[in-house]
């Protein structure tokens, strides 16, 4: 497993990341990845991990950031490969 850059990438950058994800409370998936342009790393994909508080009657559901790998983006290989072949 590659070795993770999290603390390499700035909150906002995260905070966008979370913010495309599905609410946490209808998400049945105990994790969950988003892939996100970041200035200096290019395509991450950030791995969210679905978090249960229960404190008395009130129960909170959230996704926290758990870790962040390098991947290449598949978009820009397919443009590559399109104006290498036309």
């Amino acid at each position: 497993m590659a070795d993770s850059i999290l603390h390499r990438i700035r909150g906002a950058d995260v905070a966008r990341a979370q913010n495309s994800l599905p609410p946490a409370e209808t998400s049945a998936a105990s994790t969950i990845d988003a892939v996100i342009d970041v200035a200096d790393h290019g395509a991450v994909r950030i791995t969210f991990a679905r978090i249960e508080h229960k404190r008395h009657r009130t129960r909170r559901v959230f996704w926290v950031a758990d870790r962040a790998v390098r991947v290449e983006h598949h978009l820009d290989r397919a443009r590559r490969n399109d104006i290498i072949s036309g």
